[in-house]
């Protein structure tokens, strides 16, 4: 089991290697090995997930006139951290010569202030007894540059980058060291130019250097002055990174770290400002660049920008001399805060004012188009797009949204070309290239190979995988080959036993008995026409038996209720996921009946909702934490179809329980695509969708929900 974990961590597969592991450690719970690799991992998974903008919490930035946690998300995703602390203490308690985990657990208690007399008991252990570990001696030497031992530090720092030039930070750590033993009246280089992470680990040093009682004045002032430009350095970073894509997260990251350091500098105040504005605080930013121009008050591009957030919202500039109309780049930028906040309108009369200002500016028409789409104004959301075909019918964007519309609108023969505009869009979820073969486009292969490879997420993957049936049936080929991901390979092969499943290997490619290639999301341009070419009957996945039994023995033991599934909210945070998403609350007019036994299947860690929910209502909620629904399709396809029927927000369970055939209740907001907005999902029409309009709550939505469920599925006591 250990070994399976570190062949998958090896191949890139951390989050299968966790729950590797985690299947281990559930059979084996004193095993020091697995303990101690899994305790990694999740560290490791973590600090991936974050780097991709999947935080465990805001990061706090400690302003002057108090303390405040951006990027603001409803809900946020649980952390590793205390989970791998407790693996890691378990692993010491079993197996006292464990220096490894001591030093792993040493360094992580190291960055929480409330630990860090703890960390440096572990990390002393481990410099004296396990001298070949390069991180006791890293861990020592931040220790040593905390207590103020600078030659301890400096040589404990030069001995880590001897054995190792790319120790992350320890470069930068070791100029802290040098910059104290001989102070100048300029910041090293070393920290100048660094990573986010190499960033932030040096704030953090240089904190905990100025926290230290003891440091001798004329250091304390030699730091202070390097904390000073350090500071201003750091928003200066933040500042410039906040309103550019994907950037949120690391320019929080980078801010906090600033904050820690000094928070009353100009360039803190306009950082601040930047950062909240772009997560559309406008308020919030207004006060930042107040605060900025309190301390610089001659600087016009603050001024400015004052101006423009007074501009949006609708108040007299306060510096007039300076006003200029906002550029498109602005009004782009006012438009994205707000709809990343859900103000779809507020939005929508940004674009609006942009276009006045800006006539037939491509960009401001297709933004607009977009928001007017999502909030469920499809008229003239069309009416945008076709101005934009009209300006630029060649433009990625424009064609990638015009084909969301016609699709809406279940125009599919005119929609499904243009959607082949997405592959020059970037997409996080799907290969960056197609594989080396001519590509199929319908026509007959007289016996030729066909390999069909996949894109995009779960939930796609398993929708257009619906379509592999249709090739069986009509398209002659001798063979016909099908790479999808890793988790779903045993499912599929089973569910189409008549072709060749593979796993999708980028690095290593295997196309042997391929002639030509399509990719999956073009298959229905040759098979979904229209809606008389979908099929009756959705159910294509055939899970597997055995488990299915198993799990029907499980659930049966809960009583002869119905058993129905619950989710309420997508994994992916995104703006334009958030508004198919509710609370778990929301969903009382279906808690609060009795005569049902419902299942958790929900992704992420939501323990105190459902105990909160259960008291609340008086329902019974199982959650079932030894099966891992995200990364274990086989156990979650198993479970699935032992559930009488399913109660869903728009998300990957109702694809996968679709793909099974299940009754699904599925709660939605507009719009809805591949579905085009009709009752039910003409890909898996045992699914019906209950719409809300984007600013309604969800009462009625549900409440229709509810009934519906009621009607097929009577509760039973």
């Amino acid at each position: 089991g250990l070994l399976r974990g570190l062949a998958l961590e090896k191949l890139g597969r951390l989050e299968e290697a966790v729950q590797a592991l985690r299947d281990v450690v559930a059979e084996h719970p004193k095993a020091p090995d697995v303990l101690y690799h899994l305790a990694r991992q999740l560290l490791d998974l973590e600090k991936i997930q974050i780097d991709k903008g999947d935080i465990r919490a805001p990061f706090t930035l400690f302003m002057e006139w108090g303390n405040l946690g951006v990027p603001y998300r409803p809900k946020y995703a649980a952390s590793f951290v205390p989970e791998a602390i407790n693996l890691l203490r378990q692993c010491i308690g079993i197996d006292a010569s464990r220096n490894d985990a001591r030093i792993l657990l040493g360094l992580t208690l190291l960055n929480d202030p409330a630990t860090q007399a703890e960390s440096v008991g572990l990390i002393q252990q481990v410099a004296n007894e396990s001298k070949e570990l390069l991180d006791g001696h890293f861990g020592l030497a931040r220790v040593a540059l905390w207590q103020g031992v600078l030659d301890l530090a400096d040589a404990a720092f030069s001995h880590v980058l001897e054995l190792d030039p790319d120790y992350p930070g320890a470069n930068a750590c070791r100029a802290l060291a040098r910059f104290g033993l001989k102070p100048v009246n300029e910041a090293p280089e070393e920290i100048v130019e660094q990573s986010t992470d190499g960033h932030c680990l040096t704030a953090e040093s240089l904190s905990m250097v100025l926290s230290n009682p003891n440091l001798p004045p004329p250091l304390r002032q030699a730091y202070d002055a390097l904390a000073d430009w350090y500071a201003r350095h750091l928003s200066d970073i933040a500042n410039n990174l906040a309103s550019g894509p994907h950037a949120l997260t690391p320019s929080a990251q980078l801010l906090s770290a600033a904050t820690r350091l000094r928070s009353d500098s100009a360039e803190a105040c306009r950082a601040f400002a930047e950062l909240v504005l772009a997560g559309g605080g406008t308020d919030l930013a207004a006060m930042g660049f107040e605060k900025a121009l309190e301390k610089v008050p001659d600087d016009v591009p603050t001024q400015k920008r004052l101006n423009l957030v007074y501009f949006n919202l609708g108040k007299e500039p306060p510096y007039p001399d300076v006003f200029e109309t906002p550029s498109i780049g602005e009004y782009l930028e006012l438009g994205e805060a707000a709809r990343s906040e859900l103000k779809l309108l507020e939005a929508a009369d940004i674009y609006r004012r942009g276009l006045t200002d800006h006539p037939d500016n491509l960009n401001l028409l297709h933004e607009l188009s977009s928001v007017l789409a999502l909030y469920g104004h499809h008229d003239e959301a069309m009416e945008a797009a076709e101005r934009c075909m009209e300006i630029a019918p060649q433009d990625t964007l424009v064609q990638s949204q015009m084909s969301g519309l016609l699709l809406q609108a279940g125009r599919l023969k005119e929609a499904w070309p243009l959607l082949e505009s997405r592959f020059k869009i970037d997409r996080i979820n799907s290969r960056d290239e197609a594989p080396d073969l001519p590509r199929w486009r319908g026509e007959p292969l007289n016996g030729k190979g066909l390999l069909i490879w996949r894109e995009e997420g779960f939930g796609d993957e398993l929708r257009f995988a619906s379509c592999i049936p249709d090739v069986i049936r009509d398209v002659e080929c001798e063979r016909l080959i099908f790479e999808c991901q890793p988790r779903l390979h045993s499912l599929f092969t089973r569910s189409f036993p008549e072709i060749e499943v593979r796993v999708e290997d980028l690095e290593n490619p295997n196309h042997e008995g391929a002639d030509f290639q399509v990719p999956m999301l073009t298959l229905p341009e040759f098979f979904r026409g229209d809606l008389s070419q979908f099929p009756k009957s959705g159910k294509y996945l055939v899970p597997d038996e055995d488990r299915v039994a198993k799990w029907r023995q499980r659930l049966d033991d809960l009583g002869i209720e119905p058993k129905i599934g619950l989710s309420w909210r997508s994994f992916n945070p995104s703006w334009r996921k958030r508004a198919s998403s509710a609370d778990l609350p929301d969903l009382k007019p279906v808690l609060e009946k009795s005569g049902y036994q419902f299942i958790n299947l929900q992704l992420d860690d939501c323990h105190d909702e459902v105990n909160a929910a259960m008291a609340e209502f008086g329902c019974t909620i199982h959650m079932f934490d030894d099966v891992d629904l995200k990364n274990d399709a086989e156990e979650a396809a198993a479970l699935i179809s032992a559930l009488d029927a399913l109660v869903t927000s728009h998300a990957w369970v109702t694809s996968f329980a679709g793909a099974l055939g299940k009754p699904v209740f599925c709660f939605a907001a507009p719009y809805n695509i591949l579905a085009m907005d009709l009752p039910y999902d003409p890909w898996a029409p045992t699914t019906k969708f209950f719409y809300r309009a984007y600013d309604d709550s969800w009462e009625e939505c549900i409440t229709a929900t509810s009934n519906a469920l009621t009607e097929e599925f009577p509760p039973r006591a």
